[in-house]
């Protein structure tokens, strides 16, 4: 190898170094402050039980809203209200445990709040999907119920989200999913 082509060599390796280390701790998502392609960024955690019928809402929505991105994160319900009760970003909880919404809920008190959360706006609770994902039968429908947190400051597009879902232009996102709104 000549002189030539190891200083070549050399000034590409740096070069990648460079490119390498200015992504490093880059997540692949933005968060709302970065955010190039949508103005609002929300953070939704929804039930595992509710993935069908969450990730074709969040799709409509978005194509009905191309300034509003929603980040969803699916576990068990009471998973998702230790992450809040922890302080993780969440603007928007939809779950079919009421005992988790109860658990952040500041008007509940005794064995339904021990830890005297006051994380939702207790106003914002309301049901508005019912039924069971795909594979699952049960006598009785599971019913979803929404809250917004009082983490959330991008109350406009949160409201501009649950009027959505809970008018009859989401009824093709619950069609054929299992799901049904809440009337």
């Amino acid at each position: 190898m000549t002189l030539k082509s190891k200083r070549f060599a050399a000034l590409l390796l740096t070069i990648i170094m460079i490119v390498s280390l200015a992504s490093c701790g880059q997540t692949g998502t933005k968060d709302k402050a970065s955010n190039d392609s949508h103005d609002v960024v929300l953070d939704l955690f929804a039930s595992n039980y509710s993935v069908l019928a969450v990730s074709n809402l969040v799709d409509r929505f978005q194509t009905m809203s191309q300034y509003t991105a929603i980040r969803v994160t699916y576990d068990e319900p009471a998973m998702l209200a230790a992450k809040i009760e922890a302080g993780y970003d969440c603007d928007i909880f939809i779950c079919e445990v009421p005992s988790c919404m109860d658990w952040l809920d500041g008007t509940k008190t005794g064995e339904a709040n021990p830890n005297k959360n006051n994380l939702l706006n207790s106003d914002s609770r309301k049901q508005v999907f019912k039924g069971f994902p795909d594979g699952y039968t049960s006598d009785a429908d599971l019913v979803y119920e929404i809250a917004v947190t009082k983490k959330a400051d991008e109350t406009e597009e949160i409201e501009k989200f649950i009027d959505f879902i809970t008018s009859e232009n989401a009824d093709k996102a619950y069609e054929g999913s299992g799901f049904s709104r809440i009337q």
